[in-house]
């Protein structure tokens, strides 16, 4: 859907877009909604983006975003890669492989490497196909990775380890919540960090219905770390996409997950 493939691809910005992939036509066999190789200062916020797998037995690996480190010419580590107040939906549809991603983020350096926050993860009820989630792979030559304010939803089966890093570098993660729904199996992340897990009903507004703000009763309100000015801003209450209102993480009361209570900006 947009791809490009060299060093050439830096300072990207990708904003405020609603793209929805094709199902495909039983032939095609790779639909990334996103895909870059070797870019570097990519941001991409405040976007709607849905994966759906391709009907094509056999394969039909598809991802919402992907980057990578290319052989060739003009290959280089993507790097500076901001990933913010989008919502993203992976929607896979039988006769893909079940290996389909929200991010499939390989070979990246830099500090940072990626600072992803406050962003919507939903694995919608009609997939009926597996997935690996969310994944920061290949092991070189690594980077420094920020995974903040996230809200990561699995309504249908998927694939263990739904937050996925496996780098060489360094993750700090915090103030993410994650849920599915009665009876889907898998794990939400491989590394639960020594502050471990904390295991209550976050209170969206509506589970099922897809409204994941947090009630005033939540116990996640006001329950957040404060983590730095880059991420003192939440996707309001009632936001919708593309260009969802947001709302400031006060300087007292930081929401847990992509959602912030209190005052919409203007």
């Amino acid at each position: 859907m947009v791809f490009g493939d060299s060093i050439l691809n830096h300072d990207i910005t990708i904003q405020n877009n609603w793209v929805r992939s094709p199902i495909g036509n039983g032939s095609d066999n790779e639909l990334d909604v996103i895909k870059f190789g070797d870019a570097y200062n990519v941001t991409i916020e405040g976007n709607y983006l849905e994966s759906q797998a391709v009907s094509y037995s056999g394969n039909g690996h598809q991802d919402i975003i992907q980057n990578y480190t290319k052989g060739g010419s003009n290959p280089g580590s993507p790097y500076n890669w901001v990933l913010r107040y989008n919502y993203l939906v992976m929607n896979d549809h039988t006769g893909g492989s079940g290996d389909n991603s929200f991010l499939m983020l390989q070979g990246m350096s830099g500090s940072p490497a990626l600072a992803c926050y406050s962003n919507v993860f939903l694995v919608a009820s009609t997939a009926d196909t597996g997935n690996n989630g969310i994944v920061v792979s290949r092991n070189e030559p690594g980077g420094i990775y920020y995974f903040h304010n996230n809200t990561v939803i699995r309504h249908s089966r998927a694939g263990n380890n739904t937050i996925r890093f496996e780098d060489t570098g360094l993750l700090y993660a915090e103030n993410n919540v994650c849920m599915a729904d009665p009876g889907v199996g898998g794990t939400d992340s491989n590394d639960a960090g020594p502050n471990g897990l904390i295991n209550i009903d976050p209170l969206f507004g509506d589970f099922f219905g897809d409204d994941f703000s947090l009630r005033p009763a939540s116990a996640l309100i006001g329950r957040g770390n404060k983590i730095g000015s880059l991420y003192a801003f939440g996707i309001a209450p009632g936001a919708t996409w593309p260009n969802p209102t947001l709302a400031p993480r006060s300087s007292g009361t930081w929401d847990i997950g992509a959602y912030q209570s209190g005052t919409p900006t203007p």
